[in-house]
Order: structure tokens, then sequence, then C-alpha cells
């Protein structure tokens, strides 16, 4: 529910040339916390006991719903956009780049739950780290997104090509997740993790960005919501399957190939989305 209005309120603050990086920033608190878990976490657990633990962060995020209530608004003289009516609903549904970008977003994060949920399970069961050093492996994970998460939406907005970032990071986030299972030595899995965990986030703003760029801003509600209904859509099958694929064969080794096929396909998906979105723009500017 948070995230379609918190996207929406974030990109109203920056013009349209910045939509990407102000996508982008979005999740800069949100791999902040993962961060903060990751490091703090397992030492709270051993403490306190994983119940307490849970429950400060509880309140951590009790206390961020407030603030948000209080201090969320709307850049002054914005305006506001006449309400969207279910038959401009299921007008945008016509549209094929919604289609094409909800389909990439299933991708994404399936990606990023075999990454950010998977991930410590797999340094653990198959590799025999820690909880302690696995912790510490996810907060490298996470500090590295942040900086790609800004990134992305900033080269994004620079070159003005979506697609081109979307497409060549799911090139790389493919490879990643194949050499995350076949490397042997502990620096080659750091540098694997460390690429893929840039790759990862480095698409979020353009791949958000895309969708308000061709419909509009009066339509950022709805299209986040409709592209973050499939990632997780993505999400969810991704977290049971990968867990299923453990069970049966001992290891995540074809879950994360898995994972590397559906990254190809997201590439592949990528070029179409640059013809659509080149189509789209020439009409709207024609309009």
């Amino acid at each position: 529910l948070l995230f379609a209005p918190g996207l929406r309120l974030l990109a109203s603050w920056f013009p349209p040339e910045r939509g990407a990086t102000a996508m982008s920033l979005f999740m800069v608190g949100g791999y902040t916390g993962n961060i903060l878990l990751s490091l703090v976490g397992p030492a709270l657990a051993a403490a306190l006991g994983w119940r307490t633990a849970f429950m400060l962060f509880a309140a951590l995020g009790v206390a961020a719903a407030i603030a948000y209530f209080t201090l969320g608004r709307a850049r002054p003289g914005a305006g506001r956009a006449r309400p969207f009516s279910i038959s401009d609903v299921l007008r945008l549904f016509e549209h094929r780049i919604l289609w094409i970008c909800g389909a990439i977003q299933f991708v994404r994060f399936s990606a990023v739950t075999g990454f950010s949920f998977w991930l410590p399970s797999l340094l653990v069961a198959d590799r025999g780290f820690s909880l302690q050093i696995a912790g510490l492996i996810a907060a490298m994970s996470a500090v590295l997104s942040v900086p790609a998460n800004a990134a992305g939406g900033y080269l994004s907005d620079r070159i003005g090509n979506p697609p081109l970032i979307i497409g060549a990071s799911l090139a790389g986030l493919a490879g990643s997740s194949i050499l995350l299972v076949q490397v042997e030595s502990v620096p080659a899995l750091l540098l694997v993790v460390a690429a893929g965990s840039i790759f990862l986030q480095l698409y979020f703003g353009p791949l958000f960005f895309v969708p308000l760029e061709v419909l509009g801003q009066r339509a950022a509600g709805t299209a986040t919501g409709f592209s973050n209904l499939f990632a997780n859509l993505g999400g969810l099958i991704t977290a049971y399957a990968l867990g299923a694929v453990k069970d049966m064969t001992g290891s995540f080794t074809w879950g994360f190939i898995g994972i590397g096929g559906l990254c190809m396909i997201g590439a592949a998906l990528s070029i179409l989305l640059a013809r659509i979105r080149d189509r789209a723009l020439e009409q709207k500017a024609g309009a």
C-alpha cells in the first residue's frame, strides 16, 4: 500500500527529466535498513533473543510510519490531478508498455528475492559460513546496492535511454546469478556477490520511470501499483521455488541458474521495451 503512493510523492519533487533519479532514491532508505538489520540483527538476536529483536525493528517501522504521515507532502505548487476513474484504469491496460514493464518487474523481484532472501541461506547451507559472516556479506551487498540505485537513475536521466540501463543490468545480473553457484574461492564469491548487488538495483529507477514517461505523471500511482503487482508475484513464486529446489536437489545451484535464465529473458524484453517506448514517445510528441 505504501509503495506506489511513496514513489508518486517523491516524483512530485523532481522535474520530468530527473524522473528516473527520483524513482531510484526511494529505495535508498530501504537498503539502509537492510544494512542496519544485517549488521545489528544477529548481535541483537544473540543478546536479547529473536523475539525482542523483531519487536525493536517493528517499533522503528511504526515510528517511520508516523513520521511519513506527519511530514509526507507533495511539492507545493504541484497541483492536484483529476482523480482516476475505473474507465481511465481500464484504458491504461491497453498500453503494451505497461505489460512489458510488468513482465520485467516479475523478473526483477525474482532476482531480488534470490539475492536478498535466499543469499544468507546459500552462504550458510551450501558454503558453510557462520550466521555472523553471512550477515556481514549481506550487509556488504546492501551497502553496494544503495549507490547503485542512485547511479542507475542518474545514468538513465543523463543518457535519456532507460531501456539500455535495464537491459545491461539484467544481462549482468544473469551472469552474476549463474556464477554465484559456480565459483569456488571465497574472493571470487565475494566479487560475484558485489557485482550482482550492483546490477540488482542499477535499473530500479529507470524501470519504474518508463511507464510514467509514456503514460504521464497522472498515471503514476496506478502504473506503479500495476508494476509492483507483477514484482510481488515474481518474489512470491521465486521464494517458494528456490526453497523447493533446495529441498529436492540438496543445493541452491539449479535455483540460481533458473534466476539467471529469467534475467536473460528480461534482457530480451528490454529490447522490445525500447522499441515500444520510442514509438510511444514519437506519437506523444506528434500529438
